[in-house]
């Protein structure tokens, strides 16, 4: 399914027009219901870690019909799920887990975008991004590369992330995660003794998410992990000060502020027994 979101591409332009079907007759409003019940969609599944996105398996071959069809299911596969991007020195992956019915979470990471993902990326709303800035220590055994030039890293694959994604209009959920890549060189630095020199590196890592300033209309920001709670203000307003500053709420934006499930919203609006 993952490879489908990224490699399907839309059919041809055919002559729908002399043998238009019947399912293409129907109203908007039942033709999206269907959708809903057959493509892939996602679940958000918490922790005290973080947030982790699940894909519930779906058929995409619908995406193959028509170009139509193609067009109104691209719309809402896009629009109304959550897409996971783990950014790194030296990669920017979207990270695709999905649930079994075992209970299993397997995962595979894809480089994003690729090629034929690019023309999708402007539809995408909703984003959880995982940075993850390692001390000059590990990023030496991993990246042969530390100090400053590590966070420069860093910062120029967040500058061309925040690029392919600018383009899109409207953003609604964005939540941004950043970690030290060390969960147990985390849990020592918290002891007291290094607490200053914790709140000095925390200055310089959570930088690399200065080009998220850049990124506008975005309809409800999170940022956390590694930063400074003032630092995570900034930056969440930055993102925000459109629509903080607007005159009025729009639903979608009251139901995101709630914490509501996009693609739930999404269904509760055109679904009317969804």
């Amino acid at each position: 399914m993952a490879m489908a979101i990224g490699d399907v591409q839309e059919p041809e332009s055919r002559s729908e027009s002399r043998s238009e079907s019947r399912f293409l007759k129907l109203p908007i409003e039942l033709r999206r219901h269907v959708y809903s019940l057959l493509l892939p969609s996602t679940i958000s599944q918490s922790s005290q870690a973080h947030m982790n996105i699940l894909w519930r398996r779906g058929c995409i071959s619908i995406l193959q019909v028509s170009h139509k069809i193609y067009q109104e299911c691209a719309d809402m596969l896009y629009s109304t799920n959550t897409f996971e991007i783990d950014i790194k020195y030296d990669s920017i992956k979207f990270r695709y887990s999905w649930l079994t019915h075992s209970g299993l979470k397997p995962k595979i990471l894809y480089a994003f975008p690729s090629d034929r993902f690019q023309h999708s990326v402007q539809r995408i709303r909703h984003f959880v991004i995982n940075v993850e800035h390692v001390d000059s220590y590990q990023g030496m055994i991993k990246y042969n590369c530390g100090g400053p030039g590590l966070t420069a890293g860093v910062k120029g694959q967040v500058r061309d992330f925040v690029q392919q994604i600018g383009m899109s209009k409207n953003l609604g959920r964005v939540v941004i995660r950043l970690s030290n890549g060390n969960k147990v060189l985390s849990d020592i630095r918290r002891v007291k003794v290094h607490c200053i020199e914790r709140e000095k590196n925390t200055e310089v890592t959570q930088s690399v998410l200065d080009p998220f300033r850049t990124l506008k209309d975005v309809r409800w920001a999170k940022v956390g992990g590694s930063v400074t709670p003032e630092y995570a203000t900034e930056i969440e307003q930055a993102m925000t000060a459109h629509y903080t500053t607007a005159s009025h709420m729009t639903l979608d934006a009251k139901a995101e502020e709630m914490g509501l499930d996009p693609a739930v919203l999404w269904r509760w609006k055109h679904c009317w027994n969804a």
